[in-house]
């Protein structure tokens, strides 16, 4: 009897386990099925921005064919965004690209990015408890972090 009360008390749970994975499937799938509608919207949108091409406005900032020629480097992120190999900016661009002014003021901007695209002690060991404790909320919480990391670094920028 207390057999078949245990296995009676595993399959409920196995059955609540399914449904609660089954549950987050659908979840997943149904944003899954939004994600290509905002995929094609932007690409409807930069179409819009296309027809600007070839503007010499002097005043104008925005990137243009007439200033193709000052942008001689370009920044880039190196690593996975994760807490063993998060994202930095190497700091390797043309020596002759900037004045020494300039050139010092970019490394500053890379100093400090860089310093904020580390993930401190604090978040470390938040995720390796979590690991050990509740594997599911470990992933949401590097999840969280990693958009963080990525929304303050397209801020920044």
């Amino acid at each position: 009897m207390p057999f078949f009360a245990l296995m009676a008390l595993f399959m409920m749970f196995s059955l609540l386990t399914f449904a609660c994975l089954s549950r987050k499937a659908q979840m997943i799938e149904q944003d899954m099925k939004e994600l290509p509608e905002n995929i094609y919207k932007m690409w409807e949108d930069f179409e819009e921005f296309r027809s600007f091409r070839g503007r010499t406005e002097l005043n104008d900032l925005a990137m243009n064919d007439a200033a193709i020629w000052s942008h001689s480097h370009r920044m880039y992120v190196i690593g996975n965004n994760s807490i063993k190999f998060p994202w930095f900016i190497p700091k390797d661009f043309p020596r002759d690209a900037l004045n020494k002014q300039d050139r010092d003021k970019f490394i500053e901007v890379i100093d400090l990015l860089n310093t904020e695209l580390v993930y401190s002690t604090a978040e470390k060991v938040m995720y390796r408890i979590l690991s050990v404790i509740f594997p599911p909320g470990a992933d949401s919480y590097l999840f969280r972090k990693r958009k963080a990391k990525f929304d303050h670094l397209r801020d920044s920028l």
